[in-house]
C-alpha cells in the first residue's frame, strides 16, 4: 500500500478509483510515498528516504525543488499541455475585453429606466466604441503547448502573428522570430507564456520596454517575476504602455487603472483541474507500481512491459562503468536478469531491470547490497502483483 499526501483538491471519485489499486491518501502525513500536488509549495522536510515520486497537477515546477528531489532520488512528474487550452481561452478573453469598454457598458444599460430601454442605450453607444483584433500584431513569447494554442487562434482572428523560443517550430501561422527586439517593436499586443528561469527572469524590464510599440498591451501568462513590476508601472504611468494584464497578483501592482490582475486562474477550469488530476494520477500509479516515467520532468523516460515476478528498479549517477559494478553483484546473488531497459538524462541514468526470481527477500537483500554504492542514489523492488 502506498500512501499519497495530497497538497490541494483531489476528487473524492478519483481517489475512491486510486484505493481500489493498493493506495491511499492523506492530508497530513510526515513520511508519505508520494506527493500530489496542484500550485502549494512542497516543503523539502518531504524529501524522504521514503518519498519516491511528487506529482505536479499542472505544468509550472516554481513550487518543487526539483534538484533537492532528485539528489534524494524522488522523481517529479507534471502535466505539461493538459491545460493549454483553458489558458488560451483566458488569453484570449482578456485580449478581446481589452479592445472593447464592456464593463462601463454594461454598468451605463444598468442606470436606465422607461419604456424605451433600446433607443436610449443606442442614443449613448458612442460613448464605448472599441476596437477590432483582426489586423493587429500579436508578439508570443513561449511556443510551448499553450503558445502553439494562442497563435493559432490568434491566426484565425485575423492577427499576424510573431513568435519567439529558443526551440525551432515548423508551423504557418506564424513567423518565428529570433530577435526579441524584433518582435517587441512590432507587436501591439505582447503574450508572456514562458516559464521562469534564470534566463527569464525579468526579461521584461526597463530596457525591453522601452522597445514596445507605444500604447501596446502586456500580457503576463508565464510568471509574475519574468516582469519587473516597477518597470511597468513606470512604463504605464509615462502612457509608452496602455495596459498590464497578469494573472500574477503582487502588492506593489494593486490599485493601477491600467493593470488587471487575476488570481491565477490560467488553467482553472472544471475540465482542466479534472484532466490534469487523471493524468497526474495515472502518472503517479504508473510509477509506483511498474517503475515508468512518463512525463518525469528530472527522471529519463523510461518503460517496460511489466511479465517477471520482480522488477528492480535503479536510479543511479552517470559514470563510466558503473552497470557493470551492478550487474556482477546481481549475479554474486545467483539471480538471473530477464530484460532490462534504460536510459540517460542530466547526468542520472534510470534502469529497470525483470529479474527471473520469486525469492523477494533474496531482492530486498540485493537491494540493499547496491544501495551501499555512494553512487546509487535510489534502489526500489517492486513485486508484479497483476
Amino acid at each position: 500500500m502506498y500512501t499519497i499526501l495530497t497538497l490541494g483538491d483531489l476528487s473524492s471519485r478519483l481517489k475512491r478509483r486510486m484505493s481500489a489499486q493498493h493506495f491511499s491518501f492523506s492530508e497530513d502525513i510526515e513520511q508519505p510515498d508520494a506527493i500530489f500536488v496542484r500550485s502549494a509549495k512542497v516543503p523539502t522536510t518531504l524529501f524522504t528516504d521514503r518519498l519516491l515520486m511528487i506529482g505536479r497537477a499542472g505544468t509550472g515546477l516554481n513550487t518543487i525543488d526539483v534538484a533537492a528531489a532528485t539528489a534524494n532520488g524522488t522523481a517529479v512528474f507534471n502535466t505539461p499541455g493538459v491545460n493549454a487550452n483553458a489558458v488560451k481561452e483566458l488569453v484570449l478573453s482578456c485580449m478581446l475585453h481589452s479592445m472593447r469598454p464592456l464593463k462601463p457598458a454594461l454598468e451605463m444599460v444598468q442606470t436606465l429606466s422607461g419604456d424605451d430601454l433600446l433607443e436610449q442605450a443606442e442614443a449613448r453607444r458612442g460613448e464605448f466604441v472599441g476596437e477590432e483584433l483582426e489586423g493587429k500584431t500579436v508578439g508570443i513569447l513561449g511556443l510551448g503547448s499553450i503558445g502553439l494554442q494562442v497563435a493559432k487562434s490568434c491566426h484565425d482572428l485575423g492577427m499576424d502573428v510573431l513568435g519567439f523560443a529558443r526551440r525551432m517550430r515548423n508551423e504557418d501561422y506564424f513567423t518565428q522570430v529570433d530577435q526579441l527586439d524584433y518582435l517587441l517593436k512590432r507587436s501591439d499586443f505582447v503574450i508572456i507564456l514562458l516559464p521562469l528561469t534564470e534566463e527569464t527572469r525579468g526579461l521584461i524590464n526597463q530596457q525591453t520596454l522601452l522597445l514596445m510599440k507605444k500604447k501596446a498591451i502586456l500580457l503576463n501568462f508565464g510568471r509574475g517575476e519574468i516582469v519587473d513590476n516597477q518597470a511597468v508601472i513606470t512604463a504605464l504611468n509615462e502612457g509608452r504602455l496602455r495596459l498590464y494584464i497578469s494573472d500574477f497578483p503582487a502588492a506593489d501592482l494593486l490599485h493601477h487603472p491600467k493593470i488587471r490582475l487575476l488570481p491565477h486562474i490560467g488553467g482553472t477550469t472544471n475540465k482542466a483541474l479534472t484532466d490534469s488530476a487523471t493524468t497526474t494520477l495515472r502518472s503517479m500509479r504508473d510509477f509506483l507500481l511498474f517503475g515508468h516515467t512518463h512525463q518525469s520532468v528530472n527522471f529519463p523516460e523510461v518503460s517496460l512491459p511489466f511479465h517477471a515476478p520482480i522488477r528492480l528498479t535503479l536510479f543511479y549517477k552517470d559514470y563510466p562503468h558503473i552497470f557493470a559494478h551492478l550487474s556482477k553483484l546481481i549475479s554474486q546473488f545467483d539471480i538471473e536478469i530477464d530484460i532490462l531497459t534504460s536510459d540517460r538524462k542530466q547526468g542520472y541514468v534510470y534502469t529497470l531491470i525483470d529479474l527471473d526470481e520469486m525469492d523477494f527477500e533474496k531482492v530486498q537483500r540485493l537491494a540493499e547490497t547496491i544501495q551501499t554504492n555512494t553512487d546509487v542514489i535510489r534502489v526500489r523492488t517492486i513485486q508484479n502483483i497483476y
